[in-house]
């Protein structure tokens, strides 16, 4: 039996109807590592912009920001969304992420809690 082009497979039927999750709940090593990698790129911007002598206001601005090896996991590989539960979201679920400017800083109180870490909200 044949599904349009495709040739019908069992597992391709079960896993379709079955409602298929489009988007992976979690980054591959191989997408964790090009994501520090980015980031170390992006600092090593930074240092030969300011080893260059060049001032402007963006760099001072800059100045501030964590670098990569300072980052904790949930600010590499998390972003901010005001729409998205928690106020955060994987990386990975941005359009075009490996393309588009991504802040290192979440704002002020919005910052992603580790899933295993217990918050205690009574106090």
């Amino acid at each position: 039996m044949r599904c349009g082009p495709f040739r019908w497979r069992w597992w391709w039927a079960a896993a379709v109807f079955a409602g298929l999750r489009k988007k992976p709940l979690e980054l591959t090593a191989v997408q964790k590592a090009g994501v520090r990698a980015r980031l170390r790129r992006v600092d090593s911007v930074i240092d030969a912009v300011r080893a260059s002598g060049v001032r402007c206001e963006q760099l001072h601005e800059l100045k501030d920001y964590p670098r990569e090896s300072e980052m904790t996991d949930d600010e590499k590989y998390k972003v901010f969304s005001k729409k998205h539960d928690g106020y955060w979201k994987p990386v990975h679920w941005v359009a075009k992420w490996t393309k588009t400017h991504l802040p290192r800083r979440f704002p002020p109180g919005l910052h992603p809690v580790a899933e295993n870490e217990i918050v205690d909200t009574w106090k």
